[in-house]
Parts: structure tokens; sequence; C-alpha cells
């Protein structure tokens, strides 16, 4: 990957927009419901949900700030055992692969239902892959350059689907009860919706080429609640428009409504077409996010990669064209087992780490105030 100049470093706006699009997509295209735990007030919880990952920035962002803005896993390699920091960056590695081919599979099943029923998979997967792997080459700054682009027509599907509350379309008796089930059951329920903000993980390799003088988490932060409302958004006018029972027995909610509300003739007689144009480089985009973070994580498990900027991208590229074609389709998928897993990889696994260096950060700059004694020697 072409590296990094100083002068090119991250500004606020890019650490917002680079928050909102690494997790936005894959939260998106099955609201407001993905999973058999499924209660009527899943506004509510996409609401709720977003809390645990607050506190994830907020952690991650005090712990960069305690290593001097140094990379977390250099961090993390300095003050524990080496077997330690193999095991969670291969797992993190595994995760992120795993991730990137459900995504992949997820895009399949929308572009084959909706626009390509008669084309093979293997011919859309290696078309996706072949624009991902040359956008990789070019390295982070060209993909968030990309990313600046892309979100002004996010903003406008927002607003969109925000106008459908005035629609005529929209029932406000579709929306009561709030809260019709117990506490326990809530919390189950949450599981796929807090999966849905996993995607903020790709943080952890983003931050270090973050200008230093930026408000990490006041930047980050707002990123999140954007994300927060959109999904929120989406999730309450696909409840009004449909309702509980029918929603739960589309695809993917959000196209539905698009083409429900499509006018019958004139300018915007297919702008479901336009809508899921736009939504498919929204998917090219956070699997672009994505695969670049795996290439990342892969740098940090292997260090002689780094000498080849193309070695990382095509083993990325190979490793995901081959497990998409023997994975199960998206709707065969346990999604269960696939939440709890994202959990463990974007939530659990980073506040256990971030826990760590803070509680070893005293010895990490023990060994940099030995290091400066040294050099001054």
């Amino acid at each position: 990957m072409l590296p990094l100049r100083e002068n090119q470093k991250f500004d606020a706006i890019d650490l917002f927009i680079f928050t909102y699009c690494s997790t936005v997509t894959f939260g998106i295209i099955f609201l407001p419901y993905v999973a058999s735990e499924e209660i009527r007030s899943a506004w509510l919880k996409v609401i709720v949900s977003v809390g645990p990952f607050l506190l994830f920035l907020y952690m991650l962002i005090k712990v960069f700030k305690m290593y001097n803005n140094q990379d977390i896993f250099e961090s993390f390699k300095q003050v524990s055992f080496r077997w330690v920091y193999v095991v969670i960056v291969s797992y993190l590695f595994i995760s992120s692969l795993y991730h990137n081919v459900v995504g992949l599979k997820s895009l399949l099943i929308i572009v084959q239902t909706f626009l390509l029923p008669h084309t093979n998979e293997w011919f859309i997967i290696t078309a996706m892959l072949t624009v991902i792997f040359l956008s990789i080459i070019y390295g982070i700054y060209s993909i968030t350059r990309f990313l600046v682009m892309l979100i002004i027509l996010e903003i406008f599907l927002v607003m969109l689907i925000t106008g459908f509350v005035f629609m005529d379309e929209f029932q406000f008796i579709y929306i009561p009860p709030v809260f019709s089930v117990d506490f326990f059951t809530f919390l189950k329920s949450m599981l796929s919706d807090m999966s849905r903000y996993a995607g903020i993980v790709a943080l952890l390799g983003f931050l270090p080429y973050v200008n230093k003088s930026v408000p990490l988490f006041k930047s980050s932060a707002f990123g999140l609640l954007f994300v927060m409302f959109t999904y929120f958004i989406i999730s309450f006018v696909a409840l009004g428009v449909f309702g509980f029972e029918q929603t739960m027995t589309l695809l993917s909610p959000i196209t539905s409504l698009i083409q429900s509300v499509a006018p019958r003739g004139g300018l915007f007689e297919r702008i479901d077409v336009v809508f899921l144009s736009i939504w498919i480089l929204s998917f090219y985009k956070i699997l672009l996010i994505h695969m670049w973070f795996s290439s990342y994580l892969l740098n940090k498990l292997i260090p002689p990669f780094k000498l080849d900027g193309m070695i990382n991208p095509t083993l990325i590229i190979i490793i995901v064209f081959v497990s998409a074609l023997i994975a199960p389709s998206f709707v065969q998928i346990n999604m269960q087992v696939y939440n709890i897993n994202l959990l463990i990889w974007s939530l659990i696994v980073p506040i256990c780490l971030f826990l760590f260096l803070m509680f070893r950060n005293k010895k990490w700059k023990g060994s940099q105030n030995r290091e400066k004694k040294q050099g001054a020697l």
C-alpha cells in the first residue's frame, strides 16, 4: 500500500466520516429485523445499543492518548507476551475475514434478488473484489477521500427516508406498544442490534493516521450517533409503513420501502433503482474499509509482509473470494452465532485489550524513560 505522507494526516471531518462509514451499511440493509428474538420496538433497541460502543470509543481514545498517540497494537506488543499478542491479533484478523465474507454474501443476495437474478455469483464477487483490490493498493488516504464523496449520497438517503414520516403511507398506529416485553427478552433481542455497530472496530487501525490536534472523542462520537440516528429512522419508518408482522417477512425492509413509495410515472418512477445503485456503492465502501482493516491486521501479525504492499491485499482477496464461493447462502447463516462473534470481536476483546493497556501503562512509561536515558548517554 502507498505510504501516507505526514501532511496528509486526517482531520475531524475525516474521522467523523470514517466512523460513520465503517459500520452503517451492514447494519442498515436488513433493518429492522434480522434475528428470531425480535420485538416490535426495534427503533428503541438501536438507541439503547449504542451505549456500549460509546464506551468503546471513550476507552480507545483514552488508551491512545496514554501511549502518546502510538498505534494500539504496537503498544500492546511492547507490554505483553509475544504469544498473547499473536493470539489476540490472530483472532481479530480471522473474525475480520469472517465479517467480510458475510458482508459479501449479504450483498450477493440483494444484488441477485433485486438487480441481477440470472448472473452467476462468482462473476459478481470477482467484479467487486477486483475493484476493492485496486483501491486497497492506493492506501487509506485514497479510501478516505472516496468516503468523503460518498457520504453526501448517504446523507441524501437518510433525509429521503426521514421524509417518509410525513407521507400518507406512514401510520403511527403501527408504532405502539413501545415496551411490550419483559426486560430479559428486551436485552436478548438487543444482540442483533448491538452487532450493527461492530464495524467501528476498524478505528483501531485508523486513529494513528489522524492529526494529533483533532478532538478524537467528539468527532468519532458524533459519527457513531449519526449511525444511531440512521438506524433509528429506518426502523421507525419501516415499522410505521409496514407494521411489525409484515416487516418480519421482508428480506430488506428498506428496499421494499423505497419500492412501495416510488411514483408510477415521471422523473422518479424508478427511484428504487437509484437507491439500490447508491446502496451497492455503500456496500463497496464498507467492504473496502474492512478489507483494508484485515490487511492492516495481517501486517501487524506477520511483519515481513510489510516489505511488499501487494502481498497482503492479494492474500486477503484470495481468502475472501474462496470463502465466499464455498460459504452457504446468507439466509442459511446462523445469525445468532454470527452476532455473538461480532460482539466479541468488536466490543469484548477490544475493551479487555484497553483495560490491559491501562494497567500496563506504567511499565510502558518506564521503558520509554529508560530508552531516553540510554539515548542521552
